[in-house]
């Protein structure tokens, strides 16, 4: 009795000391060993002693010197004087309450909440409470491993085996009930049950008369029949997948791949995963909700807590994995984890090992170590704002501008804020992607279909907002939200309350009611058309023919389409401000650069499209794309299907396959020069030594090459009309203006290149550059590769280096004066004494001062021809009407300057200008400086002011009479009473009038040659014929006329 602690009087047989504490019941005439075999339902047969049989049943190890109360406390760390009865320690152990007349297994009974008749033994009645399944052959040990999957040999304590399957740690003299609390951070008294403690901590809610298991099915929704176990209650509710003799612990870190070996507690597995961070004496629930900012309060299930927070909606008798799928439209069958539907649903790639934090780190490419919340890695990769009391919706909300209430979740406020479609059971993945037609299969991530869609180029280990911020050349540090750069790069204003696509609406004038998705106002904004199935990339490429593989960003396909220069740490919009020197600050959106640059005149609420069409008058209807408007007013032929590229090259003839940028195209048929890597602007100035440095506004450099005239806010179109003195209202499209100017005759389904074609008479196919009959024309000789300003500096002598302007060339060959800062036109009219206000066209101040008659419509072409009794029909070149009228022989590949200079024995090499090989073979006498005009005065003595025309000056000391509007041939006839019809050429009436006797394909010298028997050779000018017949001395740099002064006679 001393050794076991029994308590009886010295009259009362042993047996009844030891039925009482342990409440035995049984007749006398049974044995004590086969009553307490029958209540703990042990089997031994009779030859085996109680003691082992106990030990068998529960595993206990211990010699046969050691007394089994002993055995018993170290196996279960039991801890206990040896005066007090066991029932004691264990009570204590297990934190269970009741007097000492309440017998042990009513007192298990009552704190666990099992129900049963006094007639079922207590392992029955446990393996009822528990739905543990198991034949009374088969000790409560087993099957409680059976049931949860324990793993451990016959001769491990339980305890040993509980600890080892749940990595409790915990010394042997520890009750069992320290290590489950310590790893569960429960905290309570001794004096307080189990069973209080869990409830308390997890805020279960029951009264004491319900089980455990009930209490947890009810809090967490789970559904399960009483002849279920939990354990297979909670793997249907989650989709767990195992076999039955895997512990539950594994089973949890296999479906949720959490990492952990077999002695770290599964809590510890968690908060790694999760990267909770937590003492250990915090309950895992308040880790959860201090990592998460979950508010509530201790009374209020985690449950409720989760839906809350994330605005989930969902009655209590559905499984909170039923909610969250409901309201992520997250497909999957109940037999599927909910791990794998989430990552069917965002297509995330991983193996079964791998945690779901991890999988989400790598698919998002965010950045964070194992101990860091992911809330925390999401919010610095996102740079997104807000306290850790703040749930994680809100600073989502607040750095994108969401504005929804709390009631409605958080997909429903990304659906209405972005007007994306899409009903309750489709994905949020699948409505994003119809919304801005990415293109992916289920098994893409979200994140690859939009790196395939913009060409974004980045590793999975870099966070998706890097890739966007290298692809777009963004600046920001890592704490500033994605919006802010994005908000700085591309200058758009707005606050923080604004939504970001409101923002982008204001700065681009975009119209559009917030049911519409941004991209179908961009879309309506540029008149772009496209099915909602294609990427709006592939719609913008198709629209501007750029080139580019899926592959290459579509900035990068930008900067090579225009040869825009810049590193990838530059902002796109930089890139584009540098090439055409736009001007502006930071702060200032792209399109008012734009705007300031090119003076167009536009309110914030005009949209750029109206204000380049109210600036260049193009004329229509808000429901007609822009492309059509350009179409329409330069008169491109194209049908829908056809880019705007395609009917440009069209029209003007430009050859390139699709392949080829335009810049390219441009280049090929303009001969221009140039790397890639030279911005198209540059290529401009080089062929056209237009001299502006980089941060000159190309309009500037422009109007200082031209001496154009005009202020910052005057369009370069008025000041192009001012300086030519074209006419027009605003009203009038630029082509219609030149059109009338230069009396071109032309429908509006006519382009100007077939117009300017058939004016001038250029011949060439539909498929040949504009530069190819021009030069033909003229008989321009260059190389594809040359481009058409150095042949003309070539062909026509012209000296000038690449960085000299074209127009001083030609000021300097012909001697014209004038300043920088006057327009050609007016270095033109001051040399020819040209009369004309600056509202009239050159060719109307023209043919005032040539007395050319005709019409405004009929081109200048003709007045010129009918004034000098020029034929030829229309479609023949001008060069030719001329070859033909004097005589000029040379073949089509010879520049008329060739002829001309065969034709008059003019001698000069291909690098002097033409007008001092005429100085020098007529003896003209003047410096480069001197005007050609002012030479031919001087040589033969005329008279003139410079306001004067030089047909005046011509008229005045030969008594020419005649008034201004008849032309000077009709002049020089009546002077000389030449006789001929206004259609017979001037040579034919000279030829007539003197019988000079020749055909018309002999140039008219050899008819005078032949007339007055002059010789010499066709290498020898005119002059040093006459010179050699008559023995004039004198030389090449002495006029004929003074020639007279040396003369000797023959005698």
């Amino acid at each position: 009795m001393t050794a076991f602690n029994l308590r009886g009087d010295d009259h009362i047989p042993l047996k009844h000391p030891i039925l009482i504490p342990f409440n035995l019941r049984g007749d006398e005439h049974i044995p004590l060993k086969h009553i307490i075999l029958t209540a703990f339902n042990l089997r031994g047969d009779d030859h085996i002693p109680l003691k082992h049989t106990i030990m068998t049943a529960f595993n206990l190890r211990g010699d046969d010197h050691i007394p089994l109360k002993h055995t018993i406390m170290t196996a279960f760390n039991l801890r206990g004087d040896d005066h007090i009865p066991l029932k004691h320690p264990i009570m204590t152990a297990l934190n269970l309450r009741c007097d000492d007349h309440i017998s042990s297994k009513h007192t298990i009974m009552t704190a666990f909440k099992l129900r049963d008749d006094d007639h079922i033994p207590l392992k029955h009645i446990i393996l009822t409470a528990f739905n543990l399944r198991g034949d009374d052959h088969i000790p409560l040990k087993h099957t409680i491993m059976t049931a949860f999957n324990l793993r451990g040999d016959d001769h491990i304590p339980l305890k040993h085996t509980i600890m080892i399957a749940f990595n409790l740690r915990g010394d042997d003299h520890i009750p069992l009930k320290h290590p489950i609390m310590t790893a569960l951070n429960l905290r309570c008294d001794d004096h307080i049950s189990s069973k209080h403690t869990i409830m308390t901590a997890f805020k279960l809610r029951d009264d004491d008369h319900i089980p455990l298991k009930h209490i947890i099915l009810t809090a967490f929704n789970l559904r399960g029949d009483d002849h279920i176990s939990l354990k297979h209650t909670i793997m249907t509710a989650f989709n767990l997948r195992d076999d039955d003799h895997i512990p539950l612990k594994h089973i949890i870190l296999t479906a949720f791949n959490l990492r952990g070996d077999d002695h770290i507690p599964l809590k510890h597995n968690i908060m790694t995963a999760f990267n909770l961070r937590a003492d250990d004496h915090i309950p895992l629930k308040h880790n959860i909700m201090t990592a998460f900012n979950l508010r509530d309060d201790d009374h209020i299930p985690l449950k409720h807590i989760i839906l809350t927070a994330f605005n989930l909606r969902g009655d209590d008798h559905i499984p909170l994995k039923h909610t969250i799928m409901t309201a992520f439209n997250l497909r999957g069958d109940d037999h599927i984890p909910l791990k794998h539907n989430i990552m069917t649903a965002f297509n995330l790639r991983d193996d079964d090992h791998i945690p779901l934090k991890h999988i989400i780190l790598t698919a998002f490419n965010l950045r964070g170590d194992d101990h860091i919340p992911l809330k925390h890695t999401i919010m610095t990769a996102l740079n997104l704002r807000g306290d850790d009391h703040i749930p994680l919706k809100h600073p989502i909300m607040t750095a994108l501008n969401l504005r929804c209430d709390d009631h409605i979740s958080l997909k429903h406020t990304i659906i209405t804020t972005f007007n994306l479609r899409a009903d309750d059971h489709i994905p949020l993945k699948h409505p994003i992607m119809t919304a801005f037609s990415l293109r992916g299969d289920d098994h893409s991530p979200l994140k690859h279909n939009i790196m395939t869609a913009f060409n974004l180029r980045g590793d999975d280990h870099s966070p998706l907002k890097h890739t966007i911020m290298t692809a777009f050349n963004l600046c920001g540090d890592d704490h500033i939200p994605l919006k802010h750069p994005i908000m700085t790069a591309f200058n758009l204003r707005g606050d923080d309350h604004i939504p970001l696509k409101h923002n982008i609406m204001t700065a681009f004038n975009l119209r559009g009611d917030d049911h519409i998705p941004l991209k179908h106002n961009i879309m309506t904004a540029f008149n772009l058309r496209v099915d909602d199935h294609i990427p709006l990339k592939h719609t913008i490429m198709t629209a501007f023919n750029l080139s580019g593989d899926d592959h290459i960003l579509l900035q990068y396909s930008i900067m090579t389409a225009f040869n825009l220069r810049g590193d990838d740490h530059i902002p796109l919009k930089h890139t584009i401000m540098t090439p055409f020197n736009l001007r502006g600050d930071d702060h200032i959106p792209l399109k008012h650069i734009i705007l300031t640059a090119f003076n167009l005149r536009g309110d914030d609420h005009i949209s750029l499209k109206h204000t380049i069409m109210t600036a260049f008058n193009l004329r229509d209807d808000d429901h007609i794309p822009l492309k059509h408007i350009i179409l329409t007013a330069f008169n491109l032929r194209g049908d829908d299907h056809i880019p705007l590229k395609h009917n440009i090259m069209t029209a003007f003839n430009l050859r390139a396959d699709d392949h080829i940028p335009l810049k390219h195209n441009i280049m090929t048929a303009f001969n221009l020069r140039d790397d890639d890597h030279i911005p198209l602007k540059h290529i401009i100035l080089t062929a056209f030594n237009l001299r502006g440095d980089d941060h000159i506004p190309l309009k500037h450099t422009i109007m200082t090459a031209f001496n154009l005239r005009g202020d910052d806010h005057i369009p370069l179109k008025h000041n192009i009309m001012t300086a030519f003195n074209l006419r027009d209202d605003d009203h009038i499209p630029l082509k219609h203006i030149i059109l009338t100017a230069f009396n071109l005759r032309g429908d509006d389904h006519i382009p100007l290149k077939h117009t300017i074609m058939t004016a001038l008479n250029l011949r060439g196919d539909d498929h040949i550059p504009l530069k190819h009959p021009i030069m033909t024309a003229l008989n321009l000789r260059c190389d594809d590769h040359i481009s058409l300003k150095h042949t003309i500096i070539t062909t026509f002598n012209l000296r000038a280096d690449d960085h000299i302007p074209l127009k001083h060339p030609i000021m300097t060959a012909f001697s014209l004066r004038g300043d920088d800062h006057s327009p050609l036109k007016h270095n033109i009219m001051t040399a020819f004494n040209l009369r004309g206000d600056d509202h009239s066209p050159l060719k109307h101040t023209i043919m005032t001062a040539f007395n050319l008659c005709g019409d405004d419509h009929i081109p200048l072409k003709h007045p010129i021809m009918t004034a000098f009794n020029l034929r030829g029909d229309d479609h023949i070149p001008l060069k030719h009407n001329i070859m033909t009228a004097f005589n000029l022989r040379g073949d089509d590949h010879i520049p008329l300057k060739h002829n001309i200079m065969t034709a008059f024995n003019l001698r000069v090499d291909d690098h002097i200008p033409l007008k001092h090989t005429i100085m020098t073979a007529f003896n003209l006498s003047g410096d480069n400086h001197i005007l050609l005009q002012y030479s031919i005065m001087t040589a033969f003595n005329l008279r003139g002011d410079d306001h004067i025309p030089l047909k005046h000056t011509i008229m005045t000391p030969f008594n020419l009479r005649g008034d201004d509007h008849i032309p000077l041939k009709h002049t020089i006839m009546t002077a000389f009473n030449l006789r001929g019809d206004d259609h017979s050429p001037l040579k034919h009436t000279i030829m007539t009038a003197f019988n000079l006797r020749g055909d018309v394909h002999i140039p008219l010298k050899h008819t005078t040659m032949t007339s007055f028997n002059l010789r010499g050779d066709d290498y020898v000018p005119l002059k040093h014929t006459i010179m050699t017949a008559l023995n004039l001395r004198g030389d090449d740099h002495i006029p004929l006329k003074h020639y007279h002064d040396c003369i000797q006679p023959p005698w």
